[in-house]
């Protein structure tokens, strides 16, 4: 469409200069729900609106917002996403989220310290983190030999290393 990439398109629309494209910010505010948050929280969107409210110029400053609206069962989050410039809203986009996985896994339950700890194992990651257990643990007896400690609880999220 040439009133997104001429002048000359543009200003045969009565505008002063191209526009950013509405699919444009669309995609960027679909970025603004899948980038990690400050916790370290990502979302992956199992659904999206987008509704277009004003024009966007080339030189403006858009700010984008993200807020939990809802729940949906069975399924992640509805997140709503706001974009304003000044602070008129020109577009709002709802995104359903797929829901995280989780798992909860508890010292000594695991029995599969022989496999974790195997020098097949092909990723040195799991074999470094294979009996470090915090001492507490061991000396108390409440943790198991037979336990992966490290490999299923030191991390914080899916997408942390």
């Amino acid at each position: 469409n040439p009133i997104h990439t001429s002048h000359r398109g543009a200003a045969i629309s009565g505008l002063a200069q191209p526009l950013v494209h509405g699919m444009w910010l669309s995609a960027t505010a679909q970025h603004a729900v899948q980038a990690l948050d400050t916790a370290g929280a990502h979302y992956e969107i199992a659904g999206w609106t987008y509704n277009m409210y004003g024009m966007v110029q080339l030189d403006n400053e858009v700010e984008i917002t993200v807020e939990r609206i809802g729940r949906v069962a069975h399924a992640g989050l509805v997140l709503e996403v706001t974009c304003r410039i000044s602070g008129q809203i020109v577009s709002r986009g709802t995104a359903i989220t797929r829901p995280v996985a989780s798992a909860f896994v508890y010292p000594g339950q695991a029995s599969r310290r022989r496999a974790w700890c195997s020098t097949s194992v092909p990723s040195p990651r799991p074999r470094a983190m294979c009996g470090s257990a915090p001492t507490s643990s061991r000396a108390s007896g409440s943790g198991s030999r037979s336990s992966p400690w490290c490999a299923t609880t030191r991390r914080s999220s899916p997408r942390t290393a």
